[in-house]
């Protein structure tokens, strides 16, 4: 590579006791990483080559970013591009980790996430007989005119910055006929707020998804000889085809789904816990300010759901919520809760009555958001009246105003950190799954 007349390859292979190469290690995974990180081959290879088999190879290629004066947008310098001589240092790392392991010479699967991802792709496009198929997470650098055709499963989160271009790639590789299982995911919800990248990396559910997936294709190419086409894949799951039923099984416990409806006046949005999660709880959220965006209140029921919740949130401009929310609460799958705990958010006193008797039994908590003194202790007395836990929920400024004027009620606290958006629905939802998992005064 120019300037760059050395790089490091680092591999692992399962072995036996006799310290011969495992017969499954013929599988082999090439792991395009950012280019500085150095890591890849200690954590996520280590795994697949402990307990899936997989033979696992990396590269470093030091001093690659744009602080270290390499433009993103030179290909002749920027590892990602077969033109900056990364692809045949790539091709000679597998020639020689084969060599060395007395492996066949056939198709290797890759990976790459965001840079790596894109990485990851454009070697597939530059080799595309030398790739088996592809797992790429996140990535955004794609070839315009697709020439790799083989199985890919392609991973990006919902709220990522790259999802519109993993939209574009399934779009164009569609077109050319080629094989390929898009799965959008949720974020690691605790990051939202404090980074910006918060919806980048999978995590949880749609980790194991990626490696079960590549461990099921390998394992069609073991038992057949070859890597079938996906449209004779042995399992169906909506549109898509998969591999094994492990893997299906993984995918129904991924996303949460989310509708809107209008109801009543009101806007009122649904989400509910990924297929294989039976919802554990209701929340009910009537956020009714005209400066709360509805994008957060969609993020927060999904944050919701994601944590087991069947989550709904109403907003009617200003207008009573209880009408659109009461219609919410006939449907099946609000039915189908039967008892299950319940508790009910909301952002001013103003009709409580009317939102308590939402449902036959009385919520096991209220989270009130961003209340002023009188509005909380209207709150207050109404809840301690019914035997309800009061939680109030605000910035530590607020909350510190309202303890000296609500000193003899029974309420919990939640401090929200303000200034950020993102950080303070964090915190409130935070609030709101405590309340559902503390135990009813």
């Amino acid at each position: 590579m120019p300037d760059l007349p050395t790089v490091r390859c680092d591999w692992r292979m399962p072995v036996g006791a006799d310290g011969r190469p495992l017969g499954v290690a013929a599988d082999m995974v090439a792991m395009f990483p950012y280019p500085t990180e150095t890591s890849a081959i200690d954590g996520i290879g280590s795994g697949l080559a402990t307990h899936l088999g997989f033979t696992t190879l990396t590269i470093r290629f030091p001093k690659m970013r744009p602080e270290d004066g390499v433009p993103a947008t030179d290909h002749h310098r920027w590892y990602y591009y077969p033109e900056s001589g990364a692809g045949e240092a790539w091709r000679q790392a597998i020639s020689r980790v084969r060599t060395l392991g007395e492996l066949p010479d056939r198709p290797l699967f890759v990976f790459g996430r965001s840079g790596g991802g894109s990485a990851a792709h454009l070697f597939a496009e530059a080799y595309p007989d030398q790739v088996a198929a592809v797992v790429q997470e996140a990535g955004r650098v794609h070839a315009e005119h697709p020439r790799h055709l083989g199985p890919m499963l392609l991973l990006h989160g919902h709220h990522d910055y790259v999802a519109d271009a993993c939209l574009r790639l399934e779009a164009r590789l569609h077109a050319a006929g080629s094989q390929i299982t898009r799965v959008g995911f949720t974020p690691d919800w605790g990051g939202r707020g404090t980074n910006l990248i918060w919806s980048h990396s999978a995590h949880g559910p749609a980790a194991e998804l990626m490696w079960q997936w590549l461990a099921g294709v390998a394992n069609l190419r073991l038992a057949q000889g070859r890597i079938p086409p996906m449209t004779a894949w042995p399992v169906v799951q909506g549109t898509t085809r998969l591999p094994d039923e492990a893997t299906r099984s993984i995918l129904l416990r991924l996303t949460p789904d989310r509708y809107v409806l209008a109801l009543a006046g009101a806007r009122v949005a649904i989400a509910k816990p990924a297929p294989a999660n039976a919802p554990r709880a209701l929340a009910v959220l009537a956020i009714n300010r005209f400066e709360t965006p509805t994008e957060q209140t969609d993020l927060d029921l999904l944050d919701l759901a994601d944590a087991g919740v069947l989550a709904i949130g109403a907003s009617a401009d200003g207008s009573n919520p209880v009408p659109g929310l009461l219609l919410a609460m006939k449907r099946d799958e609000v039915a189908a809760l039967g008892d299950a705990p319940w508790i009910l958010a909301v952002d001013r006193p103003d009709g409580l009555g009317g939102l308590l008797g939402l449902r036959s039994k009385p919520p096991q908590a209220v989270v009130l958001f961003d209340a002023t003194p009188q509005a909380a202790r209207t709150a207050a007395e109404l809840c301690a009246s019914r035997s309800i836990r009061l939680v109030i929920a605000g910035s530590k400024t607020s909350l510190d105003g309202m303890r000296t004027a609500l000193q003899d009620a029974a309420v919990t606290w939640a401090s929200l950190r303000t200034g950020n958006d993102l950080q303070e629905h964090a915190d409130w939802c935070k609030a709101l799954r405590a309340a559902i998992d503390s135990k009813k005064r």
